[in-house]
């Protein structure tokens, strides 16, 4: 284990452990698993991501920002009779609660208490209920058959990995509750380290080799995640749309109903007020992937970067754009799967080199990760926070 000292606020020393987490079943032992037999369960305890530079910094300009919920019953449930959004001819589907079993594995991980007085995934203002729920993550095709995407635009927070010569999404969805979310799509072992850090997600998936299935169904045992396959749950549907595999659709009321186990959503990232002294101006700017550039374009009056890919602007069914506050391109390392050599794996426990955009602005930065569980440490050159703007995030999962 390599220990690296990095200053996070000025006079403050924190200690970050870059460590590589083993693991959970099918391949080595998960992280903090005793070394002798114990006669029962013993729990994991994770990194703490509460630390000084979690709590936004005053600002003495008026809150404008949308409220997200003002009471328990702001989000809408669907049903069969939903009205479909525009280009859909067909409403959405409620599909029956599948109650996922409880994580029983050894050396399970146990949720922390839930997040208080803002959305963890958006530094925004929001309800108890909202705050206190699990957060939603979905894996999103995008290949030229999936799009455009069923409410990608709705999610909080959105990873962008390298697959097999194309990208998927990792979208996390916890402020907005759309009607359905797709197409979904099969997991990668990136996904493992990717959501450990939501602190008890649900993930909701559809398909895999053996040997990622073997290891997201440990995942769940050892309590990282609530496995919501779609091969052991009846929250999915085929939308006549489209055709399969391209179509699979996922009623997030059921996944929520499902998942009583899941632990509420904590911050991945710091969020806070102005990037006063950081960063030079950087209206439009691209991003390489596997198989696909992405394109990232500030729009002033919005307020947020608007995305494009294949030469077109990035829209989901509806007609709504895909966009975010922030754009973070975080420098990876790709290494073959354990599960299939074919297929790449994201390293995202550790550190390396990031830019943050936000508020028209690029940030050279640092990001550094302790463990699966722990969130994502951003510094700048003089080692100095880089804090988020409040909203919407979307993660490059780029090759360094």
């Amino acid at each position: 284990m390599a220990v690296r000292a990095v200053r996070l606020i000025p006079g403050a020393i924190v200690v970050v452990a870059l460590l590589s987490v083993a693991a959970c079943s099918g391949g080595p032992a998960p992280a903090a698993r005793p070394t002798t037999a114990a006669s029962t369960p013993t729990t994991v305890t994770p990194t703490d991501p509460v630390t000084a530079t979690t709590t936004p910094p005053v600002s003495t300009a008026p809150d404008t920002r949308p409220v997200v919920g003002t009471t328990a019953t702001t989000v809408a449930e669907p049903t069969a009779t939903t009205e479909p959004p525009p280009g859909v001819d067909e409403a959405a589907q409620r599909r029956p609660a599948s109650p996922l079993p409880p994580a029983t594995g050894f050396a399970r991980f146990e949720p922390r208490p839930a997040w208080k007085a803002w959305a963890p995934l958006t530094g925004r203002v929001a309800d108890p209920t909202t705050v206190e729920r699990a957060a939603l993550a979905v894996k999103i095709d995008n290949s030229v058959g999936g799009q455009p995407q069923f409410n990608l635009a709705d999610a909080d927070v959105v990873f962008e990995e390298n697959v097999e010569g194309v990208t998927r999404f990792v979208a996390v969805f916890h402020t907005a509750m759309p009607d359905r979310i797709g197409p979904v799509r099969s997991a990668r072992e990136s996904d493992l380290d990717i959501v450990s850090a939501l602190n008890r997600p649900i993930l909701a998936w559809s398909g895999g080799n053996g040997g990622v299935t073997t290891k997201v169904n440990g995942a769940h045992e050892f309590g990282w995640l609530a496995n919501l396959s779609a091969q052991r749950t009846d929250c999915f549907w085929r939308s006549g749309t489209r055709g399969a595999p391209h179509n699979l659709m996922l009623d997030p009321v059921c996944a929520r109903d499902s998942a009583t186990g899941a632990g509420p959503a904590r911050p991945l990232f710091t969020h806070g007020y102005g990037a006063v002294g950081q960063g030079a101006p950087a209206a439009s700017f691209d991003v390489r992937m596997d198989g696909i550039v992405v394109s990232w374009t500030w729009d002033d009056e919005l307020g947020r970067f608007l995305r494009s890919q294949r030469d077109a602007p990035h829209v989901d069914v509806d007609g709504e754009r895909v966009g975010a506050e922030n754009v973070v391109v975080l420098r990876v390392t790709y290494v073959a799967s354990e599960a299939d050599e074919r297929s790449p794996e994201a390293i995202t426990v550790g550190s390396g080199a990031a830019v943050v955009h936000r508020d028209g602005l690029a940030i050279d930065a640092t990001w550094f990760r302790a463990d699966r569980f722990a969130p994502y440490v951003l510094l700048d050159a003089a080692g100095d926070p880089v804090r988020l703007a409040p909203g919407t995030t979307f993660v490059e999962l780029a090759r360094g």
